[in-house]
């Protein structure tokens, strides 16, 4: 009796294996089980697919030495290489007018390929999507400025440097996910970039240059890794660690008011330039300093600050830091001036 109890154990926990192996398999739905087996892909994504059509979520292809985990391989396109004058590294200097895809290989003939030249891919209209390999460094200056229709954009984890207009208008960029070995992005690196959403900075960045994201103006989010030592995103806009000085306000936000941290005490360059939505601003009595057209903003009306008309005056203007005439509330007293 008890042996015959054990083989109904045993032939009852097999039951409960199966069903649960099986559970990440199938999922019921539509008046029948589905059974997500078949493979299916197309230009940018793969995903398993069930008989009736249903699929799960899309995961865009991920390539290595031109080939995808999915299986999926690309042809190579013809790259332009220039090999260093010590001979130990290879730099991307132009690809074909056509190319509407840029896998950048790890190396060539054995030997690494560390950058992408000055001005590699400039103006190349029918670039859609980059993806390079472990062991790119350096983005060169102008190396896809005007490249309007890319718009996906993948960078491996040891690129260190992004150069000057490297990406300025692209315009179909959306987001950025900056890798973790980047230290340094150039003056006006993404500058007119219209459609980027949001920038993730990296835990190691330590210098964005001037004007390195102006004209994007539909950037909702900076979102700052924790770890980094010099720069913080407080309500998704940018500052530097301490909060004492403000880098970059999201102009894609379509708040019409804002309340400037009573712990700044400067206000960057360009760092709300270009914004459309603002009509009121909200500055304290510790702001000591507002850099040059830092306060470009077409439809500011009012500026309110927390000081008297003295201390408002003494504030360092870093020559056209508004680009017309304000009226200026001082708070507690409610005196009004006109700057």
């Amino acid at each position: 009796m008890r042996f015959k109890f054990l083989i109904c154990l045993f032939l009852a926990s097999l039951c409960l294996f199966g069903v649960s192996c099986k559970s990440d398999l199938k999922e019921k739905g539509g008046g029948h089980i589905h059974s997500f087996i078949t493979l299916k892909t197309d230009e940018n994504y793969h995903w398993r697919e069930c008989d009736c059509g249903e699929k799960r979520e899309k995961e865009e292809h991920q390539y290595y030495e031109f080939k995808c985990s999915c299986g999926l391989e690309i042809t190579p396109e013809e790259l332009t290489l220039e090999k260093s004058v010590d001979g130990t590294y290879y730099t991307v200097t132009a690809c074909e007018a056509t190319c509407e895809m840029i896998l950048i290989p790890k190396q060539h003939e054995q030997i690494p390929i560390k950058k992408i030249g000055d001005g590699a891919f400039k103006n190349l209209t029918a670039l859609k999507k980059v993806v390079t390999s472990v062991g790119l460094e350096t983005i060169g200056n102008e190396a896809f400025f005007g490249c309007e229709n890319l718009s996906t954009l993948l960078l491996a984890e040891t690129v260190t440097l992004i150069g000057k207009s490297a990406f300025e208008n692209s315009y179909s960029l959306e987001k950025i996910n900056l890798p973790n070995g980047l230290t340094e992005i150039k003056e006006r690196a993404f500058a007119n970039c219209k459609s980027i959403k949001t920038v993730e900075i990296n835990k190691n960045l330590t210098q964005i240059g001037e004007q390195a994201f102006i004209g994007c103006n539909k950037i909702t989010e900076f979102i700052v890794d924790k770890r980094n030592e010099n720069f913080e995103s407080k309500s998704g806009n940018l500052y530097t660690k301490d909060i004492k000085g403000l880098i970059y306000f999201a102009n894609g936000k379509t708040r019409t008011a804002f309340s400037v941290p009573t712990s700044v005490e400067k206000i960057y360059d360009y760092a709300f330039y270009g914004n459309e939505n603002l009509t009121t601003l909200y500055f304290s009595k510790n702001l000591k300093e507002i850099g040059y057209k830092a306060i470009y903003i077409a439809n500011l009306q009012t500026i309110n600050y927390t000081g008297d008309r003295q201390s408002f005056e003494k504030i360092d203007f870093d020559g056209e830091w508004l680009s017309s005439k304000k009226t200026v509330t001082v708070y507690p007293s409610g005196e009004a001036f006109v700057i």
